[in-house]
């Protein structure tokens, strides 16, 4: 994930969003301990005014203060959940009512000052003190004293958490909001991304024609303009490639036709023993490379993928069976190999290439009768059930487990000392291979019955009703 452009914008519009929510929950914060400590300071200096209004002086001009009501040191408070203490000084200093342990205030304020507001421990509490200056008696005769009140923090902490929640709930809730925006404003923003993946998921590998470009958004066409023509040059790359193994084969096949025919004359003419067993030989080697070249031909027909698949026609499995058995009979009857074919009796439908069909059954057919033994058997059948299969059994000397998985690869031959007496180039089975994904269908190698010999299964894909109807293929004889 470290390298995911999903993960790269997430981080970076997160960051400042997570960056602004604590910026905004720090002046949240100082905010509400602002407008808290002013609203209970006004409502702290209100209580003095109250009870400054409640201090007499008698006619000798002594100053005292009455004891007042429960109800009213209740309004004094904040819905009775702070404890509330008060002080009286007169002038000269003396405590006009219970000491409750506050610290004693200064005699005077400065005369800037109409009072001081300060925090004080008083036992195990902290209290928000305010002493102010309050006129009693009559206005030619007043009297100047101090009140002193103080009140503990909890109703002001209550009511700075009520604020704060206040404040920062609705962020919280407008940050999710945003992170929710930010998310879906990516996952739409990454979507034509996601969707040219598909789109190049889902192609055939020999699918290179160009992406549509035109709905695509602007940031994206830059990139579809790279990849259309890194299309272009590999299409094209594969088409010289081929073209070259086309064009070679062909040059390659008459000379060698014509050398083979040349050897025959010479064969059949010479009569020295010695000279007569060499131009066997040779004409056998221009045997083995004219095979070659006519694989490579089959090979490189087969990699042409797409171009192929478009001429595919309905066609009948049971007719290539046939006519790929009877090439290789000559072979099966030189070797003394017993040759079964085992059809339907009803045509057997699939979608394909039969020219492509008769070279993978041939391949099959030449592999099971040139790795057996004499008086061995090859079997051919072909089974139509929910999916047309196709199986070439043999009793000969089997492909060890270990080699299984490769006999498949281009030019592997299995190391035995039975398979390398054989002659072949290695391609046989890599044609039968190419040929199957063609036609969407798998190969698979197990061993035959009492793990004598080898079994090749070629299962194709269900072709729908309604391609058999189109049919042209005619129903065949069962034959052997």
């Amino acid at each position: 994930m470290k390298n995911s452009i999903r993960r790269q914008m997430q981080v970076w519009l997160m960051i400042p969003l997570l960056i602004l929510l604590v910026v905004s929950a720090v002046c949240s914060y100082v905010l509400s301990m602002y407008l808290s400590r002013e609203a209970y300071d006004k409502a702290l200096l209100n209580s003095i005014d109250s009870l400054g209004s409640r201090v007499n002086v008698d006619e000798a001009g002594k100053i005292s203060i009455g004891k007042l009501p429960k109800r009213t040191l209740t309004l004094l408070t904040h819905e009775n959940k702070d404890q509330f203490l008060f002080e009286v000084y007169a002038e000269d200093g003396k405590l006009l009512t219970d000491d409750f342990g506050l610290p004693k205030p200064p005699q005077a304020l400065k005369p800037e000052e109409e009072a001081i507001l300060k925090y004080e421990i008083v036992g195990n509490r902290v209290y928000r003190v305010a002493v102010t200056k309050a006129q009693v008696g009559e206005a030619d005769s007043a009297n100047t004293v101090l009140i002193q009140a103080g009140e503990t923090l909890n109703a002001r902490k209550e009511y700075r958490r009520k604020l704060l929640l206040g404040i920062v709930i609705p962020q919280m809730i407008l940050l999710a909001l945003a992170v929710l925006a930010v998310w879906i404003s990516i996952e739409k923003g990454l979507k034509p991304l996601r969707t040219i993946s598909e789109v190049v998921s889902r192609r055939a590998p020999s699918d290179l024609s160009p992406i549509h470009e035109e709905n695509a958004p602007t940031e994206v066409k830059s990139f579809l303009k790279a990849l259309n023509g890194l299309f272009v040059r590999i299409s094209d790359d594969i088409d010289r490639q081929q073209r070259f193994a086309a064009n070679a084969a062909h040059q390659l096949r008459t000379p060698l036709a014509g050398l083979k025919t040349y050897l025959q004359v010479m064969e059949k003419t010479t009569a020295d023993p010695e000279f007569k067993g060499m131009t066997t030989q040779m004409k056998d080697g221009v045997e083995r490379i004219i095979r070659t070249v006519q694989q490579l031909l089959s090979l490189s027909r087969a990699e042409q993928g797409q171009s192929m698949m478009q001429g595919f026609n309905i066609i009948d499995l049971n007719t290539v069976a046939e006519e790929a058995a009877t090439e290789v009979v000559p072979e099966a009857l030189r070797r003394n190999i017993e040759l079964d074919l085992n059809t339907p009796d009803a045509p057997t439908k699939i979608r394909g290439d039969s020219i492509s069909l008769k070279e993978l059954i041939t391949n099959l057919l030449e592999n099971a009768i040139k790795y057996n033994k004499p008086g061995g058997f090859v079997s051919l059948k072909i089974e139509n059930g929910n999916n047309v299969s196709l199986t070439v059994e043999d009793n000969g000397i089997g492909v060890p487990e270990s080699d299984r998985a490769r006999v498949f690869e281009r030019f592997y031959r299995v190391s035995s000392s039975s398979c390398m007496a054989e002659d072949g180039s290695g391609l046989g089975l890599s044609i039968v291979t190419e040929i199957a994904k063609l036609h969407q269908a798998t190969v698979s190698l197990e061993p035959a019955d009492n793990s004598v010999g080898s079994r090749f299964k070629v299962v194709f894909p269900e072709v729908k009703d309604i391609d058999v109807q189109n049919s042209d293929a005619k129903p065949l004889q069962k034959t052997r």
